[in-house]
């Protein structure tokens, strides 16, 4: 007999299906990795930026503790001053009285000048009532105050602004009157432009003669005396002589002397 061949056993390849089956795993598991790394890197980065929020909202809350300890620091102090100076307001000399009263008003608020004002006019002490009456007289002349520095401002219309402004809402005013005529003062008169001498002139020119007090007749008859000693322009001598008709109607109606 012939010797029959051996027979070599063949192995097959895997299955197609199979190596679709083993691809579709693994897709499966690497879109599962990248959506879970997705998540945790999201929940991280919203943690981490939620302790920066955080971190942020407490270094606020430090600053305006830190600003609000500095603000009061700062008012411990102004009204320490204050109170280191009030034997200054009850000196018998008024211009040192004053001179203090507003002194203290620039070193308090509006609102916390008014309350010491207000209350100092309730003191049965009669030198304090009028402490305290200067004092709100001051706060109430201060819109004014700004209008009549204005009479001699950089800019015509300012300046005009200002004085029809005065002119429209304060010829009754004797506190106006008051605020203008102390720009004819020995010590600040020479810091007036002409713009500022001829405003101030016109508007006092102009009030009503009820309002003036007789010291600021006075006080104005020393005004006019002390301009016409001057040597000025046209402009100005017309506004002199305006102003001088309103002191002989003052003078004629309330007497300097007497």
């Amino acid at each position: 007999m012939e010797e029959q061949p051996q027979l070599i056993p063949i192995i097959e390849p895997t299955s197609k299906s199979t190596a679709g089956t083993i691809t579709l795993w693994i897709s499966i598991l690497s879109g599962a990795i990248t959506l879970i790394l997705t998540v945790v890197n999201s929940y991280t980065s919203n943690r981490i930026k939620q302790r920066e929020d955080n971190l942020k909202s407490l270094e606020f809350q430090l600053k305006a503790k830190s600003e609000d300890l500095e603000q009061q620091k700062a008012n411990v102090d102004r009204y320490q001053w204050v109170f280191s100076h009030f034997s200054d307001i009850e000196d018998t000399d008024p211009r040192k009285r004053n001179f203090t009263t507003s002194l203290i008003r620039l070193a308090l608020s509006k609102n916390e000048a008014e309350q010491l004002f207000n209350s100092l006019q309730n003191s049965e002490d009669t030198l304090l009532q009028t402490v305290g009456q200067v004092g709100i007289a001051n706060i109430n002349s201060e819109p004014i105050a700004a209008l009549v520095g204005r009479l001699d401002a950089s800019t015509a219309d300012d300046r005009i602004s200002a004085f029809n402004e005065l002119k429209g809402n304060y010829l009754s005013s004797s506190a106006a009157i008051d605020l203008v005529l102390n720009l004819y003062t020995n010590n600040r008169i020479g810091s007036l432009s002409p713009n500022g001498v001829i405003n101030g002139l016109y508007f006092l020119g102009s009030t009503d003669v009820n309002a003036w007090t007789k010291q600021q007749i006075g006080q104005g008859y020393q005004v006019l005396l002390s301009l016409k000693m001057q040597r000025t322009g046209q402009k100005t001598k017309d506004a002199i002589d305006f102003f001088s008709a309103q002191i002989k109607r003052l003078t004629s109606a309330i007497p300097i002397m007497g």
